[in-house]
């Protein structure tokens, strides 16, 4: 499963880096491709990605911070698929829409790192 550890943490970093430097557009093309699912379809995309973590966690140096990881994408997709309280909508409405370019950008770094971490555990 370092296939898919490797091809995740490169699109952190990309992601990341697009987040850091193209802050604007970032949103705006993140936000077409969040609001273009619905949030049962969003819900399984994240489980599935869960579950794919949790999976390829023990091919890793620090396989408890990937089965974390994994852990948290699992709760994500339940959040989004029940949505209690309108919880997604409120959260996706703040980081698409309300959230200050300094915290966006705060996401996009926290990816950077990450995606670089996960990258440097795998070999």
């Amino acid at each position: 499963m370092k296939w898919f550890l490797i091809l995740f943490s490169v699109a952190w970093v990309a992601v990341g880096g697009f987040m850091i430097l193209y802050t604007e557009r970032s949103r705006q093309w993140l936000g077409k491709a969040v609001n273009a699912l619905p949030g049962k379809i969003m819900a399984v995309i994240v489980g599935v990605i869960g579950v794919l973590l949790l999976l390829s966690a023990g091919s890793v140096a620090r396989s408890g911070f990937i089965f974390l990881l994994g852990f948290l994408a699992l709760a994500k997709a339940g959040v989004i698929y029940f949505n209690p309280g309108d919880l997604w909508v409120k959260l996706k409405r703040f980081y698409l829409e309300e959230g200050s370019d300094q915290a966006y950008r705060l996401h996009g770094i926290i990816a950077l790192i990450v995606g670089t971490a996960v990258f440097s555990w795998i070999f």
